[in-house]
C-alpha cells in the first residue's frame, strides 16, 4: 500500500516558456510568429499622447490662434443677411454673421472697430469663423473650445482603451509561470519600458479626468505583473479580498496577482483566498475560482499550502461542486457551466498536492479515501449530466489523452480528473500542453 501512496499518478505542469520564446510567439492561427515583448512596448507607448494631453496647453492653443483684426467696411446681402471685410494683419477677411457668436447690432459697428476671429482660407480667399466683437474669447467661445477639448480628449481616450485591452494576452502570457523582470534573460529594452511604463499607468490611475474603464484596465494590467507590481496593486488587493461586494469585483485581479506567492502582500493576499473574509457559499465560490487561476500560473504555489490547508479545501471544495451540479441542472446557465469547469480545474491542480514531500500530503486524495471515492462518484455524476444534457465543457486547459473508445464523449478534463483521482496508472500518459487564461 505504501508503494502505492508514493507512486500515484501526479498531474504535470507546462512547460514554462523562456524570454526568447516571448519574441517568437507563434500565431493562434498558425500564420507565422509575434514579438509578445514589442507588443507590449507599442501599447504602452501609445499611452504617451494620453500622458501629454494638458487641457490648459490646449486652450491656449486655441486662444493663440485667435486673430484679432478692425472693420474695414459692412453691408447686406441679397438675403438681408450682414457681412462684412475685416483687416488682419494687412489682409482683407471676408466675414458673415452667421460666423458672429454673439447677438451684436448691426448698425452699432464702426469702421476700425475691434474684431476677434479664427482665420481659414477656401477657394475664394480668408475668411472669419467664431467672430466676436467684446473680447478674444468670450463665455460662448470658452464652452465651445473646452467642449472641442474634451472631444479630443475622449478619442485619444477611446484609442488608449482598444490599444490596453489588446494588453491582456501578451501580459498574461509573459508574466505566466512566475515570470519576473528580475530573471538575467530579460531583455533591458523591455525592463526598462515596463518600469517606465508603470509609472505612466500610476499617474493615468491617479488622474481625475480619464475614464474608469481605462483605469480598470490599466490597474488589471499591473496586476498580470504580480511580483513586478508597483505598491498600489499590493495595497488596493489587500483592501479589496478583505471586502466582499470588492472580492467579486476584482477576484481575476486577485488570482493573477498571487503570482509564487514570494512577496509578503501576496502571501497574504493567499492566505485571505485560503480563508476568506465569511463561509458564504459565493465567497468561496470565488475563492475557488482564484485558487483555479493561480494554481494554474504557478508550478511551485501548491507548496506554500500547508497540510492542514489542503484537507480544508479539498471538502469545500467538494461541498462547492455539489452546488454547482444542482445549480446547473435546476438552471444550467452558461456562467453557471463556466464556474463548474474553474472549479474542476482546480481540483486539477490540487491533485498535484500527491508530488509534495511526506506521506501525509500524499493521502489527503488517496485512491481509498471516502473523499476520494466520494469525488469520483461526483465526477462520473458530473460526466453523466455534461453527456445527457449536450452540455459544452470548455476547459482553459488543454490536455494530450488517449481515450478508449467507450470514452469517446467524456470531456477530456472529466476524464483526466478520474484517472487521476483513481490512481489509474493510464494517468501518467496524460500531457498538459497548456492552460490559457481569459
Amino acid at each position: 500500500e505504501a508503494a502505492d501512496i508514493e507512486n500515484l499518478p501526479v498531474p504535470d505542469f507546462p512547460a514554462r516558456k523562456n524570454w526568447s520564446d516571448f519574441q517568437n510567439f507563434p500565431k493562434e492561427d498558425g500564420n507565422g510568429f509575434s514579438d509578445l515583448l514589442d507588443w507590449c512596448c507599442s501599447k504602452i507607448a501609445g499611452l504617451n499622447d494620453l500622458i501629454s494631453f494638458d487641457c490648459e496647453h490646449e486652450f491656449q492653443s486655441i486662444l493663440k490662434r485667435r486673430k484679432v483684426g478692425y472693420l474695414e467696411w459692412g453691408t447686406t446681402d441679397r438675403a438681408g443677411k450682414y457681412y462684412c471685410r475685416v483687416n488682419v494683419d494687412g489682409e482683407s477677411v471676408f466675414c458673415h454673421s452667421s460666423q458672429f457668436v454673439e447677438v451684436v447690432k448691426e448698425d452699432s459697428l464702426y469702421e476700425e472697430c475691434l474684431v476677434y476671429l479664427d482665420v481659414f482660407t477656401n477657394e475664394k480667399g480668408p475668411f472669419g469663423s467664431n467672430i466676436s466683437f467684446s473680447e478674444s474669447l468670450p463665455p460662448q467661445l470658452q464652452e465651445k473650445a473646452k467642449d472641442a477639448i474634451n472631444r479630443k480628449l475622449s478619442r485619444i481616450i477611446e484609442y488608449a482603451e482598444k490599444g490596453i485591452f489588446s494588453l491582456r494576452f501578451p501580459a498574461l502570457t509573459i508574466w505566466n509561470h512566475g515570470h519576473s523582470l528580475s530573471e538575467s534573460d530579460v531583455p533591458d529594452h523591455f525592463r526598462n519600458m515596463i518600469f517606465e511604463g508603470t509609472q505612466k499607468i500610476i499617474s493615468i490611475i491617479e488622474s481625475d479626468n480619464m475614464s474608469d474603464t481605462l483605469k480598470e484596465e490599466l490597474f488589471f494590467f499591473l496586476c498580470c505583473l504580480h511580483k513586478d507590481a508597483p505598491g498600489i496593486v499590493g495595497s488596493r488587493l489587500l483592501d479589496a479580498v478583505k471586502d466582499k461586494k470588492l472580492l467579486r469585483k476584482h477576484y481575476k485581479n486577485i488570482a493573477f496577482a498571487i503570482g509564487n506567492a514570494e512577496l509578503p502582500y501576496q502571501q497574504e493576499l493567499l492566505d485571505n483566498v485560503i480563508n476568506p473574509i465569511d463561509n458564504e457559499g459565493l465567497t468561496r465560490s470565488i475563492t475557488m475560482e482564484i485558487l483555479s487561476i493561480a494554481l494554474w500560473r504557478s508550478k511551485t504555489l501548491i507548496n506554500k499550502l500547508i497540510k492542514e490547508e489542503l484537507v480544508a479545501l479539498s471538502r469545500s471544495l467538494y461541498s462547492c461542486l455539489e452546488f454547482d451540479i444542482q445549480k446547473i441542472v435546476n438552471d444550467g446557465k452558461g456562467y453557471q457551466i463556466a464556474t463548474l469547469c474553474k472549479h474542476l480545474e482546480l481540483l486539477l491542480a490540487l491533485l498535484r498536492s500527491r508530488r509534495i514531500e511526506g506521506e501525509e500530503f500524499k493521502m489527503i486524495f488517496a485512491p481509498d479515501n471516502d473523499l476520494t471515492k466520494k469525488y469520483v462518484a461526483l465526477v462520473d455524476e458530473v460526466t453523466r449530466i455534461v453527456i445527457d444534457s449536450e452540455i459544452e465543457l470548455k476547459s482553459r486547459i488543454r490536455l494530450q489523452i488517449e481515450k478508449p473508445v467507450s470514452f469517446r464523449n467524456t470531456p477530456d478534463l472529466l476524464y483526466a480528473l478520474r484517472m487521476y483521482l483513481s490512481g489509474n496508472a493510464g494517468a501518467n500518459s496524460i500531457c498538459i500542453n497548456s492552460v490559457s487564461d481569459d
